[in-house]
This record gives structure tokens, C-alpha cells and sequence, in this order.
């Protein structure tokens, strides 16, 4: 690496969104809104794969020396072990729950603010992925291989989500750039005031300090600058005593249906939220993408596990046309010119979505098709399970049905 290559490089970023930051008076908090333009999506996407295999193939790397997998196996070893299978290691993280996925995607698109948008009007540096450190990423893995499924259910990555930095000419941090990172398909303002809440915390020195010189220690031996980054995080580490540098917020939020009033606020343009109670400089960034759960799961080429339908075509249109019926009047042309029923069983069914700018006018009709589903009799309600949209989108399953795209999971029972 040299100094001036970015961890981070989509060359068609800036057209893909648009960029508008507002600034407080006093220079203390900054907000900036990045809204998507469709029309450069289908390049993006091929930008943001290459990005995310880079991002993750540093934990496959350390996953194949562990295993004792290289390019080319001793062939001592290959007699002993014959028709290793290394795909599970190839294929991590693209079988890991959409959660998780959007949890990675997150904490990618925070350091490519980081490094390509200048927060504060500064800039940033941005070495290493801390999520290489999930652990519980590896027990779903093992599980996986061992049972084959799923992946299990696993709880998110503990410590900082993103850190940038800034460095002098000594080789001396002078800045550090908590990133805290949220991706939901819907608006959700707790996770907003969570972000907030977590970024108040008062310490100077990161959490992942450490264990970010583990990660360049890989690189050392092949690269003087990562040999440099661990002599300054180490310098940083010891410095909790006397910490000369300034700790920097950012607040990174990736939103896929933001309110249908434009004039809603969503993040404060003017002062930070009520939750940041710190005294330091914040920058706020909105992240407004369509199809957030389908763009991840393209983006990573996730392998998703289809419902189980029991239903032939033709009785997935007789219970569309059944369903639809019970959509209020005003919503059952939309429903009708712009979706489709592609699968179906007791709780969950897939619509999909023929057109992406249509997409977000279908995700704020998902309880009238709740709603629609529950009372065109064809599903017993659960009284012990609430009615929620459990947030699944995705190609991957169901990107081959005729011309419909955008697929949409909705819960059916209550």
C-alpha cells in the first residue's frame, strides 16, 4: 500500500449520489445527506462487488493459512487429505444471515464516507476492516460446514464498527474518527439515537486498538507502511495517560425508506441528536439507498435460503387475485400494475416488485398486504406472534420469475 491509495475506491461514487452537507456555525457538528441516483445503479453494483470481495478477502486469507489451505497444497499433504473442499472458506460471508450482511455493509460504506467524502472537510485514512475480528462469523462458518444450512443466527461484532485516522509527519496520530454505522431497510429512529447514544462514550483510545496491529502485523513483513501504522497505534495505545489527539464522531446511517414527507427531519441538519451528549466535533451522515436488503444481498451474492411453496403458478395467481381484493381501493391498482406473487406457504410470501423507482411505494403499503393476507382467509392467525415485515429482499432466489425483480418478503400471520 502507499500512502495515497484509499482502502475504498468506486470510481463511479460520486455519481451515484448526490452529496449536500450543512454546517453548524460553529464548526462542532456537520451533516451530510447522500441520496442515490438510480440511473448509475446496475455500475455501482459491480463496483461495490469488487469492493466487498476485497474488504472480506483478508479474513478468507487468514481462515486458508489457518486451515492450511494455499495455492498450491504440499503434495504429501494432498495424499493425506484428498478432495479438499475449500468453498466454505471461498464463499464466506456470502452464506451468513442478511443481518450480519448489512451489519458488513454498513461499516464498508462508513469507511468509503471516511475516505472519499472528508468529513469535517479533512482528510481521512482508512487501513483495515475491523470485522476481520467477528468471531461468532467463524462459529456460524463451522456450523455450516459441520451440519451444512443456515447459517445460525449470531449476534453482532463487539467494539468499534469503523476507524479512521489521521497522522502527521512524525508518523504521530493526531486524529481519530469513530465511525458508528446502521443499515435498515425501513426508517428506524431508534437505531438513530442508539448510533448517537453509543458515539457518546469517553474514550480517546479505540477499543479495536490492538487488535487492528494484529491485522497489519499480516502485512508488515511486505508493506513499510503497515509497519509504520503499527508503530503509531502502538504509540496511541500507550498514550492513554496522555492522549494528545483529538477524537472525532461520525454517524453513519443507511436508510431505505426514508418518511413519505419530504419535509420530514430524519437526522438534525442544525445541532446534534438529544442522545450525543459528548463535547466533541459530529458529522451525521444519511445514506438514502433504494432497496437496501436487495442491494446487499447483490452486492455480496448472498446464498439465500427460498420459503418452501407448496403452490403451483397458477394457484399462486388465484391467491393473488384473492389477496389483492382486500387492498383498499386507492392501493390495488399500484399493488396490481406493479407486483407479483412468486411464493407462498403459512407465514411468509415473496411479491415481487417489477420496477426499483416503484419499490419504495410498495415497502409503505407492507401492512395493507399483511392486513390483505390475514383476512382473505387462506392463513390461520398465531395470537402469540405479533404481526411484523421481516425485511428480506433480495434477487438471488427468485431473480429468474419472467420480468419481476425487487422480490419483497411479508409476513402473512399475526
Amino acid at each position: 500500500m502507499t500512502k495515497a491509495q484509499k482502502l475504498t475506491h468506486l470510481p463511479t461514487l460520486t455519481n451515484w449520489v448526490t452529496n449536500t452537507v450543512q454546517r453548524a456555525d460553529d464548526g462542532q457538528y456537520y451533516h451530510r445527506r447522500l441520496e442515490e441516483n438510480l440511473n448509475i445503479r446496475s455500475n455501482i453494483i459491480q463496483e461495490l462487488q469488487i469492493l466487498v470481495q476485497q474488504a472480506h478477502e483478508d479474513a478468507r486469507q487468514k481462515l486458508r493459512n489457518l486451515s492450511g489451505i494455499s495455492s498450491s497444497l504440499d503434495p504429501i499433504e494432498e495424499e493425506e487429505t484428498p478432495g479438499i473442499d475449500s468453498s466454505i472458506i471461498d464463499e464466506f460471508p456470502r452464506y451468513l444471515e442478511l443481518k450480519t450482511l448489512k451489519g458488513y455493509f454498513g461499516e464498508i460504506m462508513a469507511a468509503v464516507v471516511a475516505e472519499n467524502f472528508n468529513p469535517f472537510d479533512e482528510d481521512w485514512r482508512v487501513f483495515a476492516f475491523p470485522f476481520r475480528l467477528h468471531q461468532t462469523a467463524y462459529h456460524a462458518l463451522e456450523q455450516v460446514r459441520q451440519k451444512g444450512g443456515s447459517a445460525p443466527t449470531i449476534i453482532g461484532r463487539l467494539g468499534d464498527d469503523m476507524l479512521a485516522f489521521q497522522c502527521d509527519d512524525q508518523g504521530k496520530i493526531t486524529h481519530v474518527l469513530f465511525c458508528e454505522a446502521k443499515c435498515t431497510a425501513y426508517h428506524n429512529t431508534q437505531l438513530i439515537a442508539e448510533a448517537h447514544q453509543k458515539s457518546s462514550d469517553g474514550k480517546l483510545i479505540p477499543n479495536d486498538c490492538l487488535f487492528l496491529i494484529e491485522i497489519l502485523q499480516d502485512y508488515a513483513n511486505v508493506s513499510l507502511e503497515a509497519a509504520k501504522w503499527i508503530h503509531s497505534l502502538r504509540h496511541l495505545w500507550w498514550s492513554k495517560n496522555n492522549p494528545t489527539h483529538e477524537r472525532c464522531d461520525l454517524i453513519n446511517y443507511i436508510c431505505g425508506l426514508p418518511p413519505a414527507k419530504a419535509s420530514t427531519e430524519i437526522i438534525s441538519i442544525s445541532a446534534p441528536h438529544s442522545a450525543y451528549t459528548a463535547k466533541r466535533r459530529l458529522e451525521a451522515v444519511e445514506i438514502h439507498l433504494h432497496d437496501v436488503n436487495g442491494l446487499v444481498e447483490e452486492v455480496y451474492q448472498a446464498i439465500s435460503q427460498p420459503i418452501i411453496c407448496s403452490l403451483n403458478e397458477a394457484e399462486l395467481l388465484s391467491l393473488w387475485d384473492k389477496v389483492i381484493v382486500h387492498i383498499p381501493p386507492r392501493h390495488q391498482l399500484l399493488i396490481r400494475e406493479n407486483c407479483h406473487l412468486l411464493s407462498c406457504n403459512e407465514e411468509e410470501a415473496v411479491i415481487g416488485v417489477r420496477l426499483l423507482p416503484n419499490f419504495r411505494d410498495i415497502q409503505r403499503q407492507i401492512s395493507k398486504l399483511q392486513n390483505a393476507f390475514q383476512i382473505s382467509s387462506n392463513f390461520m392467525p398465531s395470537q402469540s406472534q405479533k404481526m411484523r415485515e421481516k425485511g428480506q429482499f433480495g434477487r438471488n432466489a427468485y431473480g429468474h420469475a419472467r420480468t419481476i425483480t425487487q422480490p419483497l418478503h411479508v409476513n402473512t400471520s399475526c
